[in-house]
């Protein structure tokens, strides 16, 4: 994967994990409130895995 796709990938990573955080905020109910901070969370460890190969590409 080219450093621009890595890098367009954890954008988008992040802008879903805001996604699901605001989604999580309209919601009444606990368990929807936590299922979806759960997914955002899990977004979240995706783009920061991604952001750190990308950065170990930039130094090989």
């Amino acid at each position: 994967m080219s450093r621009r796709e890595l890098a367009n990938l954890t954008e988008r990573k992040n802008q879903l994990a805001d996604r699901y955080v605001s989604l999580a905020r309209s919601r009444k109910s606990k368990p929807a409130r936590e299922r979806l901070l759960r997914k955002a969370d899990g977004y979240r460890r995706e783009a920061k895995d991604l952001a750190n190969k990308l950065a170990r590409k930039g130094t090989a």
